[in-house]
């Protein structure tokens, strides 16, 4: 909860004077080079440990963009027609040109700086309202909602070079039903999820899941030791079909 105030207390102090920079803050967008992807479960509501897993995982990626690389956020729900983007602009920051390229450049870094607390502060706006509005659906469409939101915002100048993913993993769609999910071999998982033509498009990329191992019934327990390792291999062999340059998948 002190993390969701804090979120607060920074939008309250940053977004005052923000608004007129925000047109000139898409400038910045010509120095990225890529696309970080983040997607945010709500088929299951987030207790306090989720948040702060959530909170403090994003920090570190946040701080992985490059001045210019584009941030998009979606949520993911029970239909991935019904996924919303909620996040979408990129760092401000002046790329490194070295002493001469500096003195030549048109980035001022004192702007740049300031434009990146508005960066900031509309992320912590964002999601805030989802931290603290939790909603469930019996259905959880996420290997859709991750390969539509991927072919959506990759571009051929800023590719998707992250994919962030907070969820817990357990599918209960159509293509594969939660019973499935937690029963089958992740092979056969992959199968169906082929036959279906389900495919994120993520070469190059690095994924990282945060928020994994807990099962989605009332208290959250741990997943079973089976079910965990079935359902991470099906997530980890997708995400390399996909071309994934690296995959890491935890709570935290």
């Amino acid at each position: 909860m002190k993390r969701l105030l804090a979120c607060g207390v920074l939008l309250g102090g940053v977004l005052l004077g923000a608004a007129p920079a925000q047109a000139a803050a898409e400038d910045f967008c010509s120095f990225g080079h890529a696309t970080a992807v983040l997607l945010i479960d709500r088929t299951t509501a987030f207790d306090a440990t989720d948040r702060s897993v959530f909170l403090d995982a994003l920090n570190a990626q946040v701080g992985l963009l490059g001045a210019g690389d584009r941030l998009v956020a979606y949520t993911m729900t029970g239909a991935y027609t019904e996924s919303r983007k909620v996040f979408d602009r990129c760092k401000p920051g002046c790329p490194d040109e070295g002493f001469f390229g500096g003195l030549l450049s048109t980035c001022r870094p004192v702007v740049a700086r300031a434009q990146y607390q508005g960066f900031v502060g509309a992320l912590a706006a964002s999601l805030a309202a989802l931290l603290t509005k939790p909603e469930e659906t019996s259905a959880s469409d996420l290997f859709r909602t991750v390969a539509e939101a991927t072919r959506a915002s990759a571009t051929p100048t800023q590719p998707v070079r992250q994919l962030i993913l907070f969820s817990d993993l357990i599918e209960n769609s159509p293509v594969l039903s939660e019973r499935d999910a937690k029963r089958l071999p992740a092979a056969e998982i992959l199968k169906r999820l082929d036959a279906a033509g389900l495919r994120a498009d993520i070469a190059g990329a690095a994924v990282r899941v945060f928020g994994f191992g807990r099962d989605d019934t009332p208290g959250r327990p741990p997943l079973p030791q089976d079910q965990r390792r079935r359902l991470e291999a099906a997530w980890r062999g997708w995400f390399q079909a996909g071309g994934a340059a690296s995959v890491e998948i935890g709570f935290r």
